[in-house]
């Protein structure tokens, strides 16, 4: 026998860090010319039946993803992740909101039936208001009034105001820094005060009897006071300044609101009254005949559901109520 020696490169001796195997195929021709194919040779190949591969044949191979939950705490790791997974903004904005949401909730349960016993005046922005003699209902021991939006002078500082848009923090920034009475908001306020009644808005037409679901503000304000004034049980409730009307060539007792155009606001008024028929169909006779309108202008048919009195001897008649009840007692 006879003994090759072949020199092998140092560099082929050492094992390579990774081994891969390629499989090739390799195919081979052959020289000779191929065969012209014959009309016997094309239909033994036509009676061939032609092999179908059947779906369910083929493996489907699908990579398994275990779902990944993301808890509160930030940050984690969660197991089987090869990276730090941090909760998406929106969650803790999400949270954040529900936390403000549910830290007012004590503030809402905190003034329910807080009127009992005692009157309510909700204090609208319609022009009718400077007909009426408010100043004379400032400061009795019996009476609580309610400024809505934009506060008449008259009667400032009011126990309660309740706006529900953040452009009245801005048109009235003064007299908010300076407000020490209990604010009721809708949840869309951003700014915050110590003494502040947080209330969610309610979508749709309604009347609600619960604020702790909320309250449904209707395109009005006022409509939204109403419903605070049922969850407080006021005895009774005068409503000034819902003329829902332009009163000469105002619509607002203060002039011009730059929020709104008096085209649009005219508009908006038939809306706005929907919300009041259904409180005026949808009421007892009894919890009606808590609320009073002082308005002589208002032309919508919900009126006719309601108590009414002229805003120029409305004042007058309310504490002459006041005192009549007083002997009855």
């Amino acid at each position: 026998m006879k003994m090759v020696l072949v020199a092998v490169p140092y560099r082929l001796t050492q094992r390579p860090a990774v081994v891969r195997q390629v499989a090739r195929v390799i195919i081979s021709r052959s020289p000779q010319a191929r065969p012209k194919a014959t009309q016997s040779s094309l239909a033994k190949q036509s009676a061939q039946p032609v092999r179908r591969i059947q779906s369910q044949q083929i493996p489907i191979f699908r990579k398994q993803i275990q779902p990944i939950v993301i808890s509160r705490r930030t940050p984690h790791v969660v197991a089987g992740a090869s990276k730090v997974v941090r909760p998406s903004p929106l969650i803790h904005i999400a949270n954040e909101r529900n936390q403000i949401l549910a830290s007012f909730q004590g503030a809402v349960q905190a003034i329910k039936d807080a009127g009992k016993g005692r009157i309510l005046i909700i204090i609208g922005n319609g022009p009718s208001i400077l007909e009426a003699s408010l100043e004379k209902l400032k400061d009795r021991q019996e009476i609580d009034i309610m400024s809505v939006n934009r506060p008449d002078h008259r009667v400032w500082p009011t126990k309660y105001w309740i706006f529900t848009d953040q452009n009245m923090v801005m048109r009235n920034k003064e007299l908010w820094d300076g407000y020490t009475g209990t604010l009721i908001n809708a949840s869309s306020v951003r700014d915050k005060k110590s003494r502040q009644v947080m209330v969610r808005s309610m979508p749709g037409v309604g009347f609600s009897k619960n604020l702790l679901s909320g309250f449904h503000i209707g395109r009005s304000t006022v409509y939204a006071a109403m419903q605070v004034a049922y969850w407080m049980e006021y005895d009774r409730v005068y409503i000034f300044g819902i003329d829902m009307c332009a009163v000469g060539d105002k619509l607002h007792f203060y002039g011009q609101n730059p929020d709104v155009d008096n085209k649009n606001r005219m508009a908006r008024f038939a809306h706005e009254a929907e919300s009041y028929l259904f409180a005026a169909k949808n009421l007892s006779d009894a919890e009606k005949k808590k609320y009073v309108f002082c308005s002589s202008y208002n032309p919508h048919e919900f009126m006719k559901y309601f108590d009414r009195m002229d805003q120029k001897t409305a004042a007058d008649e309310i504490l002459k109520w006041l005192e009549a009840s007083k002997i009855k007692t």
